[in-house]
């Protein structure tokens, strides 16, 4: 039963600050360009490079050690010229392992270290610290949570500013489809960075509101990279809301003509 407490309330610490998080990039390769940090939970944090076979480098630290931290992002700003290069980070099912998140993207926020993703241990990485990953616990349909915009953790949207708003579907790993208004079929679909371009065009005509409609078949980390996208383009007001079923029919109609 405290074992269920504390993952149920690290998933709430999750979503809450998930709006902090990025990574359009979401499938980890075997690319020495990768960094992987994994979250141990109790301010304890492995780092390591490349892929997990090999994970080179691996080093275990405190994330309030400013000397290891300083570490990882000397690496990670060393890194800036290589496209190909991201920070992955993991957390575990173990203990205060939300609040570490929170305290590491603040870091690379703080740093400018932009291109990260949250991914998902693997069964060596599993196996070698002896933990679980976190999303194990997590719904992989996270369609009835929204961010706690108030009280009631559900956030209200004014029907009048429907009409002006952008709402964006996601679906599967990757997937976007965005459109103005009300009218759903005259939406396109797009990648995230089409997506952030489009984004920014609407924002540099004035202020937008952006509706964020998970499908059914939205991964956990889309989710969490579309909200992550929102911050990334300073967007202040949006919401994340169930998909309707006529959405959800029309959703199956483009996956269709494809």
């Amino acid at each position: 039963m405290k074992k269920c407490c504390w993952i149920i309330k690290t998933f709430f610490i999750l979503f809450f600050i998930t709006h902090f998080l990025i990574g359009c990039n979401n499938t980890q390769n075997a690319s020495e360009s990768v960094l992987s940090c994994i979250l141990l939970g109790y301010d304890s944090i492995a780092i390591y490079q490349g892929n997990s076979s090999k994970m080179s480098g691996l080093e275990r630290g405190k994330l309030n050690d400013s000397v290891f931290v300083n570490q990882i992002i000397k690496f990670a700003k060393e890194q800036s010229g290589n496209l190909n290069f991201k920070v992955a980070i993991k957390p575990t099912a173990s203990g205060d392992v939300g609040t570490n998140l929170k305290k590491l993207v603040d870091l690379l926020n703080k740093n400018n270290i932009q291109n990260r993703s949250i991914d998902t241990l693997d069964d060596i990485e599993e196996k070698k610290f002896g933990i679980e990953s976190l999303q194990k616990y997590l719904s992989p349909q996270p369609l009835n949570l929204y961010l706690p915009k108030d009280d009631s953790h559900e956030p209200k949207i004014d029907q009048s500013i429907l009409k002006d708003a952008i709402t964006v579907i996601t679906f599967e790993n990757e997937g976007i489809y965005a459109y103005s208004g009300t009218n759903i079929k005259s939406g396109e679909k797009y990648t995230y960075n089409q997506f952030r371009k489009f984004l920014l065009d609407k924002k540099s005509r004035g202020d937008i509101y952006v509706i964020i409609k998970p499908s059914k078949s939205c991964t956990y980390k889309n989710t969490v990279n579309m909200l992550d996208e929102m911050t990334i383009d300073n967007i202040k007001k949006y919401a994340l809301v169930d998909l309707t079923k006529d959405e959800e029919k029309y959703l199956e109609e483009l996956k269709l003509k494809e």
